[in-house]
């Protein structure tokens, strides 16, 4: 009886040992895959100006030409979202900020005008507005486009300090003179309406056409403008711009409210209306209840919401360019 037991006792002992080495043998089961981090360069800086879209302007975030009227945007697409188009930066670590410093000092003009924005937005450093103005200055100093415009705005705005138009203008010309559009389009912004200078609409004018050279869709519908109702010289050029404009920036009243009046002076009376109409739902009031009335003087005062631009990439076109994309090929542009 005993010799039995031992015997059974062996047997269970053989079975579960064949059991345990299948289990360690993992019976044919896969491997996990290790983990693959995605190494995303996107919030490098670029190096590239040409890149420049109306993309960005409050640091400035290159982008080309089509995307840049990105912008942005952007979570709106209303007229204020030119005023400050961001980048879509991650926030900037301290190597990357220690980089830009060294960059900076070595007189690289894009580092200082990077390294700017991050003061200007507390990002990666403190907040530090008349830092971020220094910087900026010396970016444009250095002949960087985007330093110059940048310091343009702080100065008329007074984001450092005290409000200084009369400073703020040599500098949006010579972001011009260096090629941005924002830069030709606050230039012309601001000679045209008197801002920190004497009126000249023909200044205005001429900045104006260089910035809807540049593609700059304010630029363009102030171009469209002054032509028509200043000039009385509405053609189908003028309609041209003004459907441009529309199209880059579908959710602007101001916008709208050019495009009815050029169709206005045209004789495109029901899409005047109608786009009179619509600048009202987008907000402008004063459209409210506005027809059509060709050779009308409407009280408008010329406006381009200035931006801010860094130089950080875009991660990919948010859902109001992909808009203004649609918007575009619909009217064939």
């Amino acid at each position: 009886m005993q010799r039995r037991f031992s015997l059974l006792l062996l047997i269970l002992l053989a079975s579960l040992g064949l059991t345990l080495a299948g289990c360690a043998c993992g019976g044919g089961g896969e491997k996990a895959k290790p983990v693959e981090v995605d190494d995303d360069d996107d919030d490098k800086p670029s190096d590239d100006d040409d890149d420049d879209d109306g993309d960005k302007e409050g640091g400035k975030a290159e982008k080309d030409d089509d995307d840049e009227e990105a912008d942005e945007d952007e979570a709106d697409e209303d007229e204020d979202e030119d005023e400050e188009e961001v980048a879509d930066a991650e926030p900037m670590s301290d190597d990357k900020v220690t980089r830009l410093k060294k960059e900076c000092d070595d007189g690289k003009a894009a580092a200082c005008n990077d390294l700017g924005f991050a003061y200007d937005k507390g990002n990666g450093v403190k907040e530090d507005k008349k830092k971020a103005l220094g910087l900026y200055k010396q970016a444009c100093e250095a002949k960087d486009k985007f330093g110059c415009n940048n310091s343009g705005i702080f100065l008329e705005r007074g984001f450092a300090g005290d409000v200084d138009q009369a400073a703020a203008l040599p500098f949006y010309e010579k972001a011009c003179d260096l090629g941005h559009d924002w830069g030709c389009t606050n230039a012309g912004r601001m000679n045209y309406n008197g801002i920190g200078t004497k009126v000249s609409k023909e200044k205005g004018y001429n900045y104006f056409t260089l910035g809807c050279e540049k593609k700059n869709p304010w630029a363009c519908n102030n171009l469209a403008w002054h032509k028509c109702h200043d000039d009385n010289k509405c053609t189908d050029a003028e309609l041209k711009l003004a459907l441009r404009a529309v199209a880059d920036r579908p959710r602007a009243p101001r916008i709208h409210d050019t495009l009815a009046y050029v169709q206005c002076e045209l004789g495109k009376n029901a899409d005047a209306n109608k786009s009179y109409a619509k600048a009202c739902e987008l907000g402008f009031k004063e459209d409210c209840g506005q027809k059509c009335k060709k050779g009308q003087k409407l009280k408008r005062k010329i406006e381009t919401p200035p931006k801010r631009t860094n130089r950080f990439i875009r991660r990919g076109p948010s859902a109001s360019q992909k808009h203004r994309a649609a918007e575009k090929k619909r009217i064939g542009r």
